[in-house]
């Protein structure tokens, strides 16, 4: 669970997962992947925009921390996995 301030923070820490839930809502409705990939996106943006119109200087500034850090991790894991993908298709001789 997130934590600000120590306090918890649950609706930020789901809307992290929003994301992750696409795929499994595409494959189970049928939909395409952009449309519940993009609902994810828009509802974590109106949480991190209602978040941080609520937030203190302070809170701003450890808020575009975290922000910056989620960015940098995200970009990391996923270029680790199309590598590893990458790598593990090239060994097997497969097709993209």
């Amino acid at each position: 669970m997130a934590e600000a301030a120590g306090k918890p923070r649950p609706v930020l820490a789901l809307g992290s997962l929003g994301s992750g839930m696409a795929l499994p809502v595409a494959l189970g409705t049928g939909a395409p992947l952009w449309v519940p990939l993009f609902a994810a996106v828009g509802a974590a943006t109106l949480l991190v925009a209602f978040r941080w119109s609520h937030a203190t200087a302070d809170e701003r500034v450890r808020l575009g921390a975290q922000m910056r850090t989620g960015v940098v991790a995200g970009l990391a894991a996923t270029a680790a996995y199309d590598l590893s993908r990458w790598a593990l298709v090239l060994a097997g001789r497969m097709e993209l």
